[in-house]
């Protein structure tokens, strides 16, 4: 019980923290956080949260409702002496609760907390990740922009040479129509590279609580989260998810709880006072014990209980499928990651470094005539997918460092880099 109320009260404090930091430029430090703090779903969960308070507190009052104090009198009329008489009645009742109602509403309200705060944390948790898989996003799509436009670059000094020499006689005019095909070819790519930024930046703006439309600057470098490295095989029994499921299958076996203590019905005791028609005083004890007839005549929560313990075991057989559910995408993700790490692994900084200088040279070599540019321009597209495919490499394993963290339940929400 007390460790739901340090989760939603710690939970809380970071939140409102998070709040205060700013948001941009966007790093690796902050993305979990600022997105934390700005998430309308996290927002909604901890709402509700607070709603499960309040209904902890209303199960704090000892008596079920508050005492009945009742007053009542009256006059005779003057009888045939001429006299007139005064009656009064006054009582005090209180209904008591005898079956440990009180106990129950406590523990079910308990429970439902419990559940609520793993619910909680599962959902920061889901945010987190969205938030993260956005960060990587935002940073290969300006890796691939910084591509695009060196590539346009060198297709512009390739057109140029090419254009040259035909101008001199030294080349063909099918070779200038090459040249500027493939020039707008990259100028093409350059733009479809200026979307796809726009597009992610808009996209993890969004996620941090920020205007689309405005330039969102990110910094950082396309490396995988570390933590996922180190992952071996983790307690599916301590996942947000699962959790959350088996709390809320207590929850519902402590309403059955609850409803077989409601059963037994409250006794009202009261005490009165009371003055006659002969002027003589009375004081008196009461105890009001309501009947219970059996069902179907009465009412004795038969299928409420059946239904709350229904649900529990729904919830139960639920949460031992979230486990096995949780063991098959910790594996998919495991085998993912590795794969896109030996992928990543293929594209080393030797490789990329002597891809890039020989695009530079290119150029080049045509002016010098050593290459002809139908060949350079398939030299070029071969080279360029090679950075591109590095880019998407690079990218991959971050991703799936962050499915593995994820579903291996990694405190994403706490900034895990």
């Amino acid at each position: 019980m007390w460790r739901s109320i340090l989760v939603v009260g710690c939970i809380s404090l970071w939140s409102n923290v998070g709040r205060a930091e700013t948001c941009t430029p966007v790093t690796r430090a902050n993305v979990a956080s600022c997105a934390l703090s700005h998430s309308l779903t996290v927002e909604s969960e901890r709402h509700q949260a607070e709603a499960i308070e309040g209904r902890w507190k209303a199960t704090n009052p000892i008596v079920p409702s508050n005492p009945v104090l009742s007053l009542t009198g009256s006059r005779r009329f003057a009888n045939a002496a001429g006299l007139a008489d005064y009656n009064w009645y006054a009582s005090l009742s209180q209904e008591i609760e005898i079956a440990g109602q009180r106990g129950a509403r406590k523990r079910l309200v308990g429970a439902e907390r419990d559940a609520q705060a793993e619910t909680l944390v599962a959902t920061q948790r889901e945010a987190a990740a969205e938030a993260w898989d956005g960060y990587f996003e935002a940073l290969a799509a300006k890796d691939d922009l910084d591509v695009a436009a060196r590539l346009e670059q060198q297709a512009h000094r390739m057109y140029d040479a090419v254009q040259g020499a035909a101008s001199k006689g030294l080349g063909s005019g099918v070779d200038a129509d090459v040249s500027d095909a493939n020039l707008v070819r990259l100028t093409q790519a350059r733009v479809v590279a200026i979307a796809r930024r726009k597009a992610a930046l808009a996209a993890l703006a969004s996620k941090l609580g920020l205007d689309p439309l405005t330039e969102l600057e990110v910094t950082g470098d396309l490396e995988p989260l570390a933590i996922a490295a180190t992952i071996t095989a983790p307690n599916v029994d301590q996942l947000p998810d699962v959790r959350a499921l088996a709390a809320q299958s207590h929850m519902y076996a402590s309403q059955a709880d609850y409803y077989r203590r409601a059963r037994f019905p409250n006794i009202t005791l009261s005490v009165f006072a009371e003055n006659d028609e002969v002027n003589n005083p009375m004081i008196g004890f009461g105890l009001a014990l309501p009947i219970v007839f059996p069902q179907p005549v009465g009412r004795t929560y038969e299928g409420e209980i059946l239904e709350s313990e229904a649900l529990s075991h729904k919830l139960m057989t639920d949460a031992e499928d979230k486990k096995r559910t949780a063991r098959r995408e910790i594996a998919t993700a495991r085998q993912a990651y590795d794969a896109s790490m030996q992928a990543r692994n293929l594209y080393s900084p030797e490789r990329i470094a002597r891809a890039q200088k020989s695009l530079e040279s290119i150029a080049s070599e045509i002016e010098a005539g050593r290459l002809l540019i139908r060949d350079a321009i398939v030299a070029q597209q071969t080279l360029v997918e090679m950075l591109r495919a590095s880019i998407e490499a690079r990218r991959a394993v971050c991703v799936a460092s962050v499915a593995l963290a994820k579903a291996a339940g990694i405190a994403l929400e706490r900034g895990a880099s």
